[in-house]
């Protein structure tokens, strides 16, 4: 299992470059690299988390450990299914 760095959701959302160089980061993956990935975000606005979530979750096996400035969050995404949902711990 790999993870990835802690990735911006407020840059993947908001630079084009930044949101390309992850993508093609992940799909290199898919051409040979460790499988599975899990993407983790960092942020603080959970909706934003699972937006960019969501831009990445074609790219990755999950998304997992998402972390906000005032408390914890987990974004959750199996392998299975297309949603992002937001869990408060």
């Amino acid at each position: 299992m790999a993870y990835t760095q802690m990735l911006l959701p407020d840059k993947i959302l908001n630079d084009q470059n930044y949101l390309e160089t992850h993508q093609r980061d992940l799909s290199a993956s898919a051409d040979g690299l460790e499988r599975p990935v899990v993407v983790q975000l960092c942020g603080n606005d959970p909706e934003v988390i699972v937006q960019a979530g969501k831009k990445l979750q074609v790219y990755c096996d999950g998304i997992g450990e998402v972390c906000q400035l005032d408390d914890f969050v987990v974004v959750n995404r199996t392998i299975d299914s297309s949603i992002c949902e937001v869990k408060q711990i």
